[in-house]
């Protein structure tokens, strides 16, 4: 109802008023399909990756960290970059990539930031249903396995290129202090946090994860082969500096080495157990990862 009345608002003269009103889509299906073919060309493909991230996230995005979404580049799909060039000026502008179904709701309190969500659930049963495939808005057809598995494989990525951004620069037991956004080059790192906590969420909900993603979870975690005293400076480090779910109530369970001062984050196959990626810790023991390693 409120994707019709949003086409209905802009008319003040009656008989403009009456056309419209005959001409309104009889179904929602056919109303989303209007919607969808009315996004410019030019959007179509950030309309659609937006759509999906919105549909499929774990927990209701910030209009920032979805403004970000439109950020990454899918050209190589198997190694998708997050282009700061591709940010955009006002987070506020991707409310109008896909037209009505986006809304924006306002913040909780005055220290929450604005999210955003679908206009109503039955966008996604549409956009994920056979009948969009019917219709002349297929091209907005959302697959549940492959929509995780993009969005699991670009918050690694964007994981990555945030270890690669503060590699050499900053001190690991300062990890902390470098997800301000006054020393992180990518936009404002508004996707930090989403993807720090969420990329696993999202290969759980791969049934069977594609090579490529199976490969950058496996290259995050692996540090067999580097040598004790660069141990800290590698991917898994920086991420579990950022988020460690092997947390209790009094912080995290981990162990201080006095004789280097580095926090040291339990063993990569202690996080493979906890998550229940089975194929990542028989990837980790074929490797060497010991198995009997005291945390």
């Amino acid at each position: 109802m409120s994707c019709q009345l949003e086409a209905i608002l802009p008319c003040v003269l009656p008989a403009a008023l009456r056309k419209i009103l005959r001409s309104l889509p009889k179904t929602l299906d056919e109303t989303y399909e209007r919607i969808l073919t009315g996004i410019p060309e030019l959007h179509q493909e950030y309309a659609r990756s937006l759509l999906q991230w919105i549909a499929f996230s774990k927990r209701r995005l910030t209009i920032d960290q979805a403004a970000d979404t439109l950020a990454f580049d899918f050209t190589d799909p198997d190694k998708p970059r997050f282009n700061p060039d591709n940010c955009l000026r006002d987070s506020r502008d991707v409310l109008s990539v896909c037209s009505t179904l986006v809304i924006l709701l306002p913040a909780d309190r005055v220290s929450s930031p604005a999210e955003v969500q679908l206009a109503h659930s039955s966008v996604k049963d549409y956009l994920v249903s056979q009948r969009i495939l019917q219709s002349a808005a297929r091209y907005f057809h959302l697959n549940e396995a492959l929509a995780h598995a993009a969005i699991a494989h670009a918050c690694l990525a964007y994981c990555a290129q945030y270890h690669d951004a503060i590699h050499g620069i900053h001190p690991i037991n300062s990890i902390y202090a470098t997800a301000k956004r006054d020393i992180w080059p990518m936009s404002g790192a508004a996707l930090l946090d989403y993807c720090v906590r969420s990329w696993m969420y999202h290969v759980h909900s791969v049934t069977a994860p594609p090579s490529h993603l199976v490969q950058s979870v496996t290259d995050l975690f692996s540090v067999c082969d580097v040598p004790e005293f660069l141990i800290q400076k590698t991917p898994f480090h920086t991420w579990a500096g950022l988020y460690n779910p092997l947390y209790d109530t009094q912080g995290p369970r981990w162990q201080t080495d006095k004789d280097t001062c580095f926090w040291k984050p339990p063993q990569p196959l202690c996080y493979a157990a906890e998550f229940g990626f089975t194929w990542l810790a028989r990837t980790l023991l074929d490797n060497g990862a010991d198995i009997n390693a005291v945390q």
